[in-house]
């Protein structure tokens, strides 16, 4: 029987050390020696476990130790030197090794965390250079905006004094021409997308929609000019004047509200999670994602019925959900669909593991019928810089940012892919009830 355990322990991948109760290592497996990089059995068998750690890191070493003694079990991360003289970070499990109910020994558990720790900083590093740039173009943007919310006041103002004097006909014509300044705010947004293209380097997404909104945006505007300009031309104020106003009005606001969405994606957010309603929160985004997709493509939007809530930064979600939507776009030719929906799962207590805990989620779905992935490409999908599109045209960021996204709100997410098949990505999103959702 010893000897089965002993070959279960040589198969596993963490370096699996046994300690006497004075702390001498007796015993270490191959892919133990293999992960300490140490020359010679020697330098780890017969040591002090103790001597192997820094001074700032035996403090937390002595107190699992003494835990273990007492047959309790620790788990915690600490890094040192390893065998070739390599800083290194490894998760511990320390716990008790007994024979006939008396403790004889401390079983150490280490698993080598060094690659994901440097890879989440990178991460880290990459978000903080992004989103100072992502401010600077805001900036630009919301100025714009000041400029435009100024006009439809202005236009608002200039309708209640038509209908209430005829000396108002004048002052229409002054707005008039206020309105036809406001192509300069379209103009203005045009050569902010311009600059957010070329240097946000998580913002592939927002630079493939700006000129499309931007596009949209100048089409509102000139609508109010034209409804504006037959009310000049009339030469009369009467209920058919009064409705062309209110289209004018109508299409302002339409363009008002698609600018302060532009803004929302281009500005810096703090991670601020809040109750969101996954079904309310597709159909807001549901213009913005058809822009994205363009010509030739179908995307079907169906947010299913209202279930409240996932507790998770909006912004950050929203970010994921454009993600997903643009590579499933790339992964797509002319006449394949695109699918965004949004259900519930449950997770019942015998299928949970450590990376999904048993509980109910809220879920939101983007399946594509483009080329797919197979499964190698599918296991690397979350590694940062990893991308399978041509040089310059894939930064390796946005599926990492969407897992980022996901964990942080304490989900996960399943891929279900093959070549020639499409793909679907689930994003599961632990349910919350709340009184409200934004």
């Amino acid at each position: 029987m010893m000897d089965r355990y002993r070959q279960i322990v040589e198969l596993s991948e963490d370096c699996i050390k046994e300690l006497d109760t004075d702390g001498m290592i007796v015993t270490v497996n191959d892919n133990g020696l293999r992960l300490f990089r140490a020359a010679h059995r020697s330098d780890m068998v017969g040591k002090v476990w103790m001597d192997l750690w820094p001074a700032e890191a035996r403090p937390r070493i002595e107190h699992a130790f003494a835990a273990a003694l007492r047959g309790e079990k620790t788990t915690f991360e600490a890094s040192t030197l390893d065998g070739q003289g390599m800083l290194r970070d490894w998760r511990l499990r320390v716990g008790a090794l007994r024979d006939a109910g008396q403790v004889v020994g401390v079983l150490v558990v280490s698993s080598d965390v060094t690659a994901r720790n440097s890879a989440l900083a990178a991460a880290d590093v990459l978000g903080a250079a992004f989103d100072a740039k992502a401010n600077e173009a805001g900036a630009m943007l919301a100025n714009a905006a000041s400029r435009e919310a100024d006009l439809i006041d202005t236009l608002r103002e200039s309708q209640s004094r038509l209908l209430a004097t005829n000396l108002a006909y004048q002052e229409l014509e002054v707005r008039h021409f206020q309105v036809a300044q406001g192509r300069d705010f379209a103009l203005a947004a045009q050569r902010a997308a311009e600059v957010i293209a070329e240097h946000a380097q998580k913002g592939e997404a927002v630079g493939q929609l700006l000129a499309g909104v931007v596009h949209d945006l100048n089409n509102f505007l000139q609508s109010a000019t034209t409804a504006i300009d037959l009310v000049v031309a009339s030469g009369e104020l009467g209920p058919k004047n009064a409705n062309l106003l209110t289209v004018a009005e109508a299409a302002l606001e339409q363009g008002a509200e698609m600018s302060q969405r532009l803004i929302g994606f281009a500005r810096q957010h703090p991670y601020r999670p809040e109750a969101v309603e996954l079904a309310g929160m597709v159909t807001k985004m549901e213009p913005l994602l058809h822009q994205a997709v363009g010509q030739g493509i179908e995307l079907i939007v169906d947010p299913g019925d209202s279930t409240c809530c996932a507790m998770v930064d909006r912004n950050t979600l929203e970010r994921a959900l454009l993600n997903l939507v643009v590579n499933a776009r790339d992964a797509c030719t002319p006449g394949d669909t695109i699918r965004v929906t949004t259900g519930h799962l449950s997770v019942p207590p015998d299928a949970g593991n450590s990376t999904r805990v048993p509980g109910e989620y809220l879920t939101l779905c983007v399946s594509d019928t483009g080329s797919g992935m197979s499964e190698e490409v599918v296991a690397r999908v979350f590694e940062v810089y990893f991308t399978t599109k041509p040089p310059g045209e894939g930064s390796g960021l946005g599926l990492p940012q969407v897992h980022s996204a996901v964990r942080q709100a304490g989900g996960f997410v399943t891929i279900v892919s093959a070549p020639g098949e499409g793909a679907t990505f689930e994003l599961a999103l632990p349910r919350v009830m709340g009184d409200s959702a934004t």
